[in-house]
């Protein structure tokens, strides 16, 4: 579906990162974000009540074993989204590196957990791309505009491997450069901020928070 998408978004962004958020109900294309409905209604299409069953029930059931992971009954479903990295794209700007050392709360703000569920693997459908924890002070210093360099863990994305981590300074990390084919994933986050929380509804097939603002913006 993602694959799907970002092909008919005539290629989704500029750069070799694409973005799907269907809770914002936007889609990277070219040097911006678009409205996702919007795409969809040009194309005469729909998500079918499976796809949408079924994307509920992957955020409800990650909730759940985070929760057991971590002893947090607090934590509440944040800020969702699909990210399709194309090794073919050059970077257009600094928004485009997506490789480089950082910290979720720092880049995110309210992220409390952070989870990966990879949706394709590493050495078959594209290579690079491993996903790495700094495992002493001198590479987690490069996410603070330190020099690269230091030990670090690699976990390989495989298809259904979910990674799941406190988001704070505590795992800075990064992903490898893709080097061949396209890397798909589901990042989903998690936050004991309430209102925060509350801005991410549930997604029920609808275009989403941008759909909204759009259609009041029209009203």
């Amino acid at each position: 579906l993602i694959e799907w998408l970002v092909a008919e978004a005539w290629g989704g962004g500029a750069g070799p990162p694409s973005v799907v958020d269907l809770h914002q109900g936007s889609i990277s294309y070219k040097d911006k974000f678009v409205l996702l409905h919007k795409l969809m209604e040009f194309k005469k299409v729909n998500f079918t009540s499976e796809q949408i069953d079924t994307y509920n029930a992957v955020r409800d059931r990650a909730l759940v074993r985070v929760k057991d992971l971590f002893a947090a009954p607090q934590v509440l479903p944040e800020m969702t989204f699909f990210s399709h990295i194309n090794a073919s794209k050059v970077p257009q700007n600094m928004h485009d590196e997506y490789w480089h050392a950082h910290i979720d709360t720092e880049q995110y703000g309210t992220f409390a957990i952070t989870t990966i569920l990879y949706l394709n693997d590493l050495g078959s459908d594209y290579h690079g791309g491993a996903f790495r924890f700094a495992d002493d002070s001198v590479a987690a210093k490069e996410a603070l505009g330190g020099e690269p360099g230091g030990r670090w863990s690699s976990v390989e994305p495989k298809t259904g491997r979910l990674v799941a981590f406190t988001s704070g300074r505590e795992n800075v990390h990064r992903v490898e450069p893709v080097t061949s084919g396209v890397r798909l994933a589901l990042t989903m986050a998690f936050t004991c901020n309430a209102g925060k929380a509350a801005s991410v509804s549930r997604w029920e097939g609808g275009g989403g928070s941008m759909h909204t603002e759009a259609e009041e913006a029209a009203g």
